[in-house]
């Protein structure tokens, strides 16, 4: 699929990730409500949550085991399309911009750029990546009122 910015795509691969059943779950009330309401499981019936297969993806997350190949290629796809979509200059601009913000750059710049580059490790092949993340540092520190960019 082809996405005009990087706020469609987002909106685009949250909006696949919000239709997986995946259920999220940090307390036994949440993890019962979610089965059932996901997977119309009871939580009292041994036999159909052995059956089920359920397994944690981590992070309070849970799948049945069935799905996790349609999740895999789900995740795959949305690396896929992202690299393919940072192809363009502006676009690669756009994603750093992003992370940058994700991670509060603004605030504390020199201190989270190795989170940031490792946010953004599938796109550091990029030829032209090191252009882009400094047009990238230009821009967010411009709008955040440093002097040396303004």
């Amino acid at each position: 699929m082809t996405y005009t910015s990087q706020i469609e795509m987002k909106k685009v691969h949250q909006k696949e990730v919000d239709a997986f059943p995946i259920v999220f779950a940090f307390s036994n009330e949440q993890f019962k409500s979610g089965i059932k309401k996901t997977w119309g499981l009871d939580y009292d019936d041994d036999a159909a949550l052995k059956a089920a297969h359920i397994v944690s993806i981590g992070a309070g997350g849970y799948v049945l085991k069935k799905d996790i190949p349609a999740l895999k290629e789900m995740f795959a796809r949305h690396k896929a399309e992202e690299k393919d979509f940072a192809n363009d200059f502006k676009n690669l601009v756009d994603l750093i911009k992003a992370e940058m913000n994700n991670h509060e750059y603004s605030y504390v710049p020199y201190e989270v750029e190795e989170e940031i580059r490792e946010a953004l490790s599938p796109h550091q092949d990029h030829p032209r990546f090191e252009e882009a993340w400094n047009k990238a540092k230009r821009e967010v520190l411009k709008a955040a009122g440093y002097e040396a960019y303004k």
